[in-house]
């Protein structure tokens, strides 16, 4: 898991560099393909005007991609006021494990939620038919258990700041007894809907976190016999 994890992250950040980067016009290749499909949209629509839509609301597609995939560097003066001017963007606030980072990634979860509902709706545009989509509740929760799995991921195998395991462990088993709690209420109320349901499964990712942090630990001790 850990190679995975390094793999996922590596990958991401030559990506990153690779969009970023400058091109011999002056321009970065994001801007270029960007701009690409709504300048080709321009030229058709002397031609031929549905096409050129389509085409043009391609761009809007890369638009929502780029989006997505720099969103943790983009800088927000939410990011500043939350965390009182320490922090410029997602990812400077993210990588320190506390309580106020691990909140923002539910905030991550609904942004990131509504931009992947955004692509889809402009893909329906382009092909002319529905395509099916999960509902808004289950997307959310997918989200958001890939957000916190590797949230305690990263900070357990990548953070440069190398943060002490049984601080990670420690703050695992703070949040899994909140979200026991909060199971325990919704069953003593006898409540069966949406809320059990991502609860129950928030609390069988911090399970899955718990079992990776177990196996760094042992093999921290295997190295150190």
């Amino acid at each position: 898991m850990e190679k995975l994890i390094c793999a996922i992250v590596k990958n991401y950040r030559k990506m990153m560099d690779y969009w970023m980067t400058e091109t011999k016009w002056g321009f970065k290749r994001a801007a270029i393909a960007l701009m690409t499909p709504f300048i080709i949209g321009a030229i058709m629509m002397k031609f031929n005007e549905t096409i050129a839509v389509k085409v043009g609301l391609l761009s809007m597609v890369i638009f929502g991609l780029l989006w997505f995939f720099m969103y943790l560097d983009s800088g927000t003066k939410f990011v500043h006021f939350i965390s009182r001017g320490k922090y410029d963007n997602p990812r400077q606030l993210l990588q320190n494990m506390t309580h106020l980072s691990y909140i923002y990634g539910i905030i991550i979860s609904i942004n990131v939620e509504y931009i992947i509902f955004f692509i889809v709706c402009v893909i329906e545009i382009i092909l002319e038919r529905e395509v099916d989509f999960p509902n808004i509740e289950i997307l959310f929760c997918i989200i958001f258990f890939a957000f916190s799995f590797f949230y305690f991921a990263f900070h357990l195998y990548i953070n440069p700041k190398k943060i002490e395991i049984s601080y990670i462990k420690q703050r695992l088993q703070l949040y899994t007894v909140l979200g026991t709690s909060v199971s325990f209420i919704l069953l003593l109320i006898n409540e069966n809907g949406g809320i059990k349901i991502f609860i129950t499964g928030i609390l069988l990712d911090y399970l899955w976190i718990n079992y990776f942090i177990t196996d760094k630990e042992n093999k921290i001790k295997k190295k150190k016999i």
